[in-house]
Parts: C-alpha cells; structure tokens; sequence
C-alpha cells in the first residue's frame, strides 16, 4: 500500500517539476482519475449484541469523467477494496450456526462498486481546488471466512460522499487527496445482515484528455 502511495506521489512531481503558474481556469472536456485508498473498515453490528471487525485495508479506483464548467463535473467509478477480518465479538445464533465468543475467522470482506459521482468545485485563483461531492450507485460485497464457513456475495444499493483538494501540476494533470464516506445497503449472509460502512483516504492523479 505504501508503495502505491509513493509511486503516485513521485509521478506527481514528476510531472510538476517546471510547470509554470495557471491562472486560467480548466477547460470543458472529458478526464480520467486514478486513485488508491487507505481504507478503515467500521465495526459491523449483526444484532444481538455482536460486533465484526476488520483491519485497515486498501482500494483502489478508477474514473471516467466530464467538466461541464470549472465548477460542475460528473463520473463513472469503479473502485475495489479490501479489508480482513479482525474479530468477531459476541457470538451467537449467526450466520445459519450457533459460533461461539471470538471464533477464529481468516478471512475477508471485499467490494467491488460502480458509482455515478456529481462534484462541485470552489474555483478559487491559486493552484489548489478544493471540492464535495456525492455518488449513487451499487457494491457487490464478498465474505469469505473460513472459520465462519462462509464464501458468498450479494449485490446492494451503496452511496458515498466525497471531499477534498485538488493541485494544478500542469495545464491538464492534477493531483488529488481527499476523504470518502462509502456506505451500503445491508447484505445477507446465510441469515445474518451485515452494516457496511469505511471511511477512505484517497490519494490520485486526474488527467483531463485534451492534454493529447
């Protein structure tokens, strides 16, 4: 994960080193974003008293999107993340068996989702843009677990919001951080309803295509 962050941050500069100020505002027109996520997975309460628990994970995305003006874009994302299992507290009547206090879990939890994000832009005159914004879409969330005995997947609603800062490295590249909320709807697994909810730290680079 680490090295995906260095290997960004130095194309980053990479492409910067030289650029000259832009005062100019971006130009309409089509963009692709690239991006990992350092990602926290929140405690999942499946009722009854009982807690799941992941460690910290990584994503990562990628977006086809289009300016209609300086403020106003929307995007295509697909982004796919993972988080393994931590600890499972409680126990209980779960997942079509009865498991006892902190079983052993080795496994995981992933998402694969495809969102429509609309973002505004405050145009400010320096390099830094900060931005919010909102998606709509779905996630496909897999839990594998061996200790669980589990291997299934379903389908359901998700939405996140979004915000953060991008830097102008030159007329048509940008780098971007920012922080996403990404929630779904429940899942269902063997019975048991499953919260999916992680805060993500992102890290990208944004490349408007008339560059080329």
């Amino acid at each position: 994960m680490k090295s995906w962050f260095r290997a960004l941050g130095v194309s980053a500069l990479a492409l910067g080193f030289g650029a000259p100020a832009f005062a100019d505002e971006p130009a309409p027109g089509f963009y692709l974003d690239i991006a990992v996520n350092y990602m926290i997975f929140d405690d999942s309460d499946l009722g009854g008293g009982s807690e799941l628990s992941a460690d910290d994970g990584s994503a990562a995305s990628v977006a086809f999107g289009y300016r209609y003006d300086p403020q106003f874009r929307t995007e295509l994302q697909f982004v796919y993340g993972r988080n393994e299992f931590e600890a499972l507290a409680g126990g209980g009547a779960l997942f079509g068996t009865q498991i006892s206090a902190d079983p052993s879990l080795d496994g995981d939890i992933r998402t694969a989702s495809l969102l429509l994000n609309l973002y505004y832009d405050v145009t400010v005159d320096t390099r830094w843009t900060p931005y919010l914004g909102v998606g709509f879409g779905g996630a496909r969330v897999e839990i594998e677990s061996l200790g669980l005995g589990l291997d299934d997947s379903e389908t359901v609603f998700a939405v996140q919001g979004l915000a953060g800062v991008t830097y102008r490295i030159s007329r048509n590249v940008w780098a971007r951080g920012g922080y996403r909320f990404f929630v779904t709807g429940e899942p269902t697994f063997a019975g048991t309803d499953v919260e999916y909810l992680s805060h993500n730290i992102e890290l990208g680079l944004v490349i408007g295509f008339d560059a080329f």
